[in-house]
């Protein structure tokens, strides 16, 4: 599966990396779904739990937003000191 190396590839460049958890009728996964960074808008909820607004960009539902909990995706971080976000490697290095 390619997956993995792409979610590599995007917490590399932006910091972070999400894939969407797909699951079956049963509960079982069935797929993991890679989610470009730049669709995302990650923000802290009034509960305190991190959640995801995403823009499709893809048709048909091209421009459509919707909300993932943090239990319904794979997300992989760089470094972060402590933030709820990583931030990138390339990002780390311009600044030093």
């Amino acid at each position: 599966m390619a997956e993995k190396p792409t979610r590599t590839l995007r917490r590399l460049l932006a910091g972070n990396g999400l894939s969407e958890i797909v699951t079956d009728n049963s509960g079982r996964l069935s797929a993991l779904i890679s989610v470009p960074w730049q669709t995302v808008t990650p923000f802290v909820a009034e509960s305190g739990s991190l959640l995801f607004d995403v823009v499709n960009i893809a048709p048909p539902d091209a421009g459509k937003r919707r909300t993932l909990l943090r239990e319904d995706v794979v997300m992989l971080k760089d470094r972060a000191d402590g933030n709820l976000l990583g931030v990138s490697r390339l990002q780390r290095a311009a600044n030093s």
